[in-house]
């Protein structure tokens, strides 16, 4: 099995272990939806250590379904893997706007406008998969997320801007959030210059380090602050 494999399934017990805990005491609203971005990562990183372990560049897997021919190789399950991960930050904007204005935070107009738009994003994003390299495939899924961490960066922005009184807390989230962004625009222009390998780890490590300090700064705030326009 190669060991990418056995990095990402570590990869997705280290993420449903963060959703466990950030709901352990509470189901608010907030940490539900924060919560979801932690699993949907994990199940991301479940269908890419999928990929790596049980399939080789070469090695397909045919199927025929009502005369439709199905082929299902390692890039099916990068495909899937991408499209999870694309979203999974929907769930830290969303509880972010729950916190700043209360449930419209998910349920307004643009936040049903967000779902949509990254809705699309994500099938189309599993459509071109197997259109392209995988080294193309991976800049495009990073600019993607690159994208909802700075939406995420924004909306967390306006908390510190709001709430001075929790402003450590929020520089820290801001920082994973930084990190994260960083990481995949140094992966990008890696990539750009050939380094793929280098690109790859940083575009690997550089995000999972943003979720986990953004994840031990937002369980650091109290549980009453999170539920404050619940």
């Amino acid at each position: 099995m190669d060991s990418n494999a056995y990095l990402f399934f570590g990869y997705s017990l280290i993420f449903w272990l963060l959703s466990y805990l950030i709901i352990r005491k509470s189901r608010s609203t907030a940490n539900l939806l924060f919560s979801t971005s932690t699993f949907l990562y994990g199940v991301g990183t479940l269908f890419s250590g999928i990929g790596w372990g049980f399939f080789s560049t070469t090695s397909n897997i045919s199927y025929t379904v009502m005369n439709f021919q199905i082929i299902i190789n390692q890039l099916t399950f990068f495909a899937i893997a991408a499209s999870f991960i694309v979203v999974a930050p929907l769930g830290i904007i969303f509880s972010g706007r729950t916190i700043l204005h209360g449930t419209i935070g998910y349920k307004d107009e643009l936040a049903k406008i967000l779902l949509l738009i990254f809705f699309v994003i994500a099938v189309f994003n599993f459509f071109i998969y197997a259109t392209l390299s995988l080294k193309q495939n991976f800049m495009f899924e990073d600019t993607l997320t690159a994208f909802t961490l700075i939406l995420s960066f924004y909306v967390y922005f306006s908390l510190y801007k709001q709430i001075a009184e929790y402003r450590i807390n929020f520089i820290f989230i801001l920082l994973g959030f930084a990190i994260g962004i960083i990481a995949l625009a140094t992966g990008f222009v890696l990539f750009t210059l050939n380094q793929d390998s280098t690109a790859e780890v940083i575009r690997s490590f550089g995000p999972f380090t943003a979720v986990f300090v953004v994840l031990l700064s937002f369980t650091n705030l109290p549980q009453s602050f999170r539920n404050r326009n619940a």
